[in-house]
């Protein structure tokens, strides 16, 4: 057998020389792994590891995402609930519905405090009713919280919760507003592979971004509605790209019932020549009214419209808020001053938050944007709903223009509303595989809103603290940029 070469070794019986320390350094060199070398694996690991991941079916690998997806939110939310006792938005719908199981409608809203320059649904700006008061006492372990600011008949949809003891509506509330989140999620990836046309990876990963991303664990985590609403407007979409009366239907009805965040739909519906769809969310709507009135009195209605509703009107100043009144608002009286509340109200001495013609400006820009979407949206009226059903991202692209519309120039932009243009973040994700400039927009919107930093910093300076603000803006410049250039293709098919 031959015999192997036998490595360099030092006599441990006499002194090293210096030509058995050069060996030895020979030796420890060759054996040292080469940077460039290590480098080298570690690209091919990940290009292997990229490939396997590549290899499983787009349909398989989207479940394992949506899969991932939930599970993160269980344990991050569920992590949530044991550690923290925070209820912030909860009591006003647990109360909501505790006045709908007593009958006590005269005493769903609160009184506003005079002067107050925000809604009355904060605890500083207005006081509860006597029987409402007693209640909250009775029933939630802090004795006081936000009050219900919702319209009258959504308190109906609440009565089930007050069978519940409050700990235990509050567990299963935060459960659901889990499940609505992911549904968001989901729903994200869905329209992705509709703008596609295929089945895809990226849908998948478009899910497990958003559900991964402190922004959806905020949504959550504030107790409001959001990501109800935010799956509402998914489902109305995608009924609307799939023809589905229906679906399409009852989720704008019921959003637009919680809140009245669908109702900007309603001209998009007329586009698309959905009269089924139009029909129905008509005669839902009047019957749910009517159903209410006979149920709760004119009373409560009246007192909604005549004393809530024109307080909802009324901007606030926290940096949480990220509409485009707010945004003005700090800029002109600065960040620091407008966080605190109550000494900002005494020292506006009955003063308007906003300066008249500025006021005037906003509408000027309000309006004209309004009008740009409708013209964009009516331009091939003549092409009839073959126009619309032909290009599905055109649809997700009105979709969203009137939903940034919305938020942007409504007085309250609160940054879990980001929950409503979530669905349509798949469509925008599309619109990135479409040009490295939209790919540029994309991704500065999503790293705009990924993180609700007004929360995390309730400082922010202007136009820092504004960054939601800035990214509704642009998602809604790629909105309208879709919308006009299939119009203008459109047009020139015609010539």
């Amino acid at each position: 057998m031959q015999n192997e070469p036998k490595s360099p070794q030092l006599n441990p019986d006499r002194p090293a020389t210096g030509s058995d320390n050069a060996s030895a350094h020979d030796s420890s060199v060759q054996n040292e792994p080469n940077p460039a070398q290590i480098n080298d694996v570690g690209a091919r690991l990940r290009s292997s590891l990229a490939q396997r991941i590549w290899q499983i079916e787009p349909n398989r690998f989207n479940r394992l995402c949506a899969i991932a997806a939930l599970a993160f939110l269980v344990v991050t939310i569920v992590a949530r609930l044991v550690l923290s006792r925070s209820d912030q938005d909860f009591p006003q719908y647990y109360m909501g519905g505790v006045v709908a199981r007593l009958g006590i409608w005269d005493e769903l809203y609160p009184i506003p405090k005079p002067g107050a320059t925000r809604n009355p649904g904060f605890i500083e700006d207005s006081t509860m009713k006597p029987r409402y008061a007693a209640e909250m006492k009775a029933r939630v372990p802090s004795g006081d919280g936000v009050r219900y600011m919702q319209p009258p008949p959504f308190a109906l949809l609440l009565w089930p919760l007050s069978f519940l003891p409050y700990r235990v509506a509050y567990v299963l509330w935060n459960l659901g507003l889990m499940l609505c989140a992911w549904g968001v999620s989901v729903q994200a990836g869905w329209i992705y592979r509709i703008c596609m046309n295929r089945s895809t990876h990226g849908a998948g990963i478009v899910t497990l971004l958003i559900a991964v991303s402190p922004a959806a664990h905020r949504w959550v985590r504030v107790m409001n509605i959001s990501p109800l609403l935010g799956v509402l407007i998914g489902v109305a979409v995608i009924g609307m790209v799939r023809n589905r009366p229906v679906h399409g239907a009852l989720a704008t009805w019921l959003a637009g019932l919680a809140k009245y965040a669908t109702g900007v739909f309603v001209p998009l519906y007329v586009a698309l020549r959905q009269w089924r769809a139009l029909a129905w969310l008509v005669g839902v709507s009047v019957a749910s009214l009517l159903i209410s009135i006979a149920v709760m009195g004119r009373g409560v209605f009246d007192e909604y419209l005549h004393v809530i509703a024109p307080t909802l009107k009324n901007p606030n100043t926290l940096v949480g808020n990220q509409a485009l009144q707010g945004c003005i608002a700090r800029i002109i009286h600065g960040t620091h001053a407008t966080q605190q509340l109550e000494e900002f109200q005494r020292s506006l001495g009955g003063r308007p938050l906003i300066p008249r013609p500025v006021l005037i400006v906003l509408t000027v820009a309000q309006l004209a944007t309004l009008a740009t979407i409708l013209w964009l949206m009516f331009r091939r009226w003549k092409l009839g709903p073959r126009f619309w059903h032909e290009r599905a991202p055109m649809i997700f692209a009105a979709a969203s223009a009137l939903i940034c519309w919305l938020l942007i120039f409504s007085p309250m932009y609160w940054e879990h509303y980001t929950a409503y243009l979530a669905p349509l973040w798949g469509w925008l994700a599309w619109e990135a595989t479409r040009s490295r400039a939209r790919m540029v927009l994309a991704i500065a919107v999503a790293v705009l809103c990924y993180v609700p930093w007004p929360i995390v910093i309730n400082d922010l300076p202007e136009p820092l603290g504004s960054h939601i603000l800035w990214a509704t803006m642009i998602m809604l410049g790629v909105a309208i940029d879709r919308m006009w250039r299939e119009t203008r293709a459109a047009g020139s098919d015609l010539v």
